[in-house]
């Protein structure tokens, strides 16, 4: 999962933070219009299914009813690269990915949730357990605050490039092997 936008300078900036606790962003109520286009950032949004699995037949169906990709109340099951939707197959060692564009603005929303959720099975095994479950969530946060603060660089959050970090669940590596990437 990663998410970023371009500053008011064209710096291309993380909309993740480091930790789910810390907002990515701070600026003065009095600035928020400052940031972005008028207040408005367009967050670039790239989140990845992948089905590690590297045995002839363990390819990765979703369940349509638990597999999704949601960016703040959107979700989606299509529109991703490639002309792939989630009711098609991952084949074995491979991934499916979704690019999304949103508009923030950031004079009102104090959050913003991106999350990525693959549940379904491997039916080509013809095994009564073949469940795979993989979850990442991130809830974006923006921290605006009074104007009285003044210039106190304190109250300002340096932009790191943040660390791809890697969640895998595997139950048994015989059976199914999943991961999900999103970055702190």
């Amino acid at each position: 999962m990663d998410c970023v936008y371009d500053d008011k300078d064209g710096i291309t900036r993380s909309c993740i933070s480091k930790t789910f606790k810390a907002p990515f962003l701070r600026v003065l109520k009095r600035d928020c219009a400052t940031v972005g286009d008028n207040g408005i950032i367009t967050a670039k949004i790239t989140m990845k299914m992948c089905n590690r699995n590297k045995i002839e037949g363990y390819n990765f169906q979703p369940d349509l009813d638990k597999s999704f990709f949601r960016v703040i109340e959107d979700m989606s099951q299509t529109g991703l690269q490639d002309g792939y939707d989630l009711s098609q197959p991952i084949p074995i060692n491979s991934c499916v990915t979704m690019y999304k564009e949103r508009e923030i603005d950031v004079c009102e929303r104090k959050s913003f949730p991106i999350q990525l959720t693959m549940n379904g099975n491997m039916p080509d095994l013809g095994l009564r357990e073949s469940w795979c479950y993989a979850h990442a969530h991130v809830k974006n946060k923006i921290k605006l605050y009074d104007n009285e603060v003044g210039d106190n660089p304190y109250y300002y959050a340096p932009s790191p490039a943040p660390l791809v970090v890697e969640q895998e669940h595997t139950a048994d590596e015989s059976q199914c092997s999943t991961v999900v990437s999103y970055l702190l």
